[in-house]
């Protein structure tokens, strides 16, 4: 399930217009309460506090404060719960992942023997080649020390 950038966009138009609506409710509110103190104050001077008026004005400024944070989280909630099940169906199984893995160090074991196999044959061709070569040489050294001579020129060439 692929999210479209029309997708992240709309989420992101929701998301800021619910953070306009809560910054225009807290001027609001911060208004209200700000003409609610001087109010209260007016009262107080007359000494009749009215703690009825207070609870009333606390337990409305709750109530929109936890119903806009409410709105502005229930689309972001749904959203990380369809992308929590996206996750979830494509997570692959551990066992899958050790039966891949032991597949790969099948086939590292395989190339590995190849490899030194490879090896064993290619030092084995040079090595006869060097053995050879060296045989050369000492009979070389022998013709010109005088030590031997060749039947025929062509006996060791």
């Amino acid at each position: 399930m692929e999210t479209t950038p029309y997708e992240y966009g709309a989420l992101k138009q929701k998301v800021n217009d619910h953070d306009n609506a809560l910054t225009e409710l807290r001027t609001e509110m911060r208004s209200g309460f700000s003409a609610l103190t001087v109010k209260l104050d007016e009262r107080a001077n007359r000494d009749r506090p009215q703690v009825t008026t207070m609870t009333a004005v606390v337990g409305t400024g709750v109530l929109l404060v936890s119903s806009l944070g409410w709105l502005a989280l229930e689309p972001l909630k749904n959203r990380l719960f369809s992308v929590e099940s996206v996750v979830q169906n494509h997570l692959v199984a551990r066992s899958e992942h050790v039966e891949r893995w032991r597949s790969n160090e099948k086939d590292l074991d395989h190339l590995s023997a190849r490899i030194d196999e490879l090896r064993k044959d290619y030092n084995s061709v040079w090595g006869q080649r060097d053995l050879l070569q060296d045989l050369r040489d000492r009979l070389n050294r022998l013709e010109i020390n005088g030590g031997w001579k060749p039947t025929t020129e062509k006996a060791y060439r």
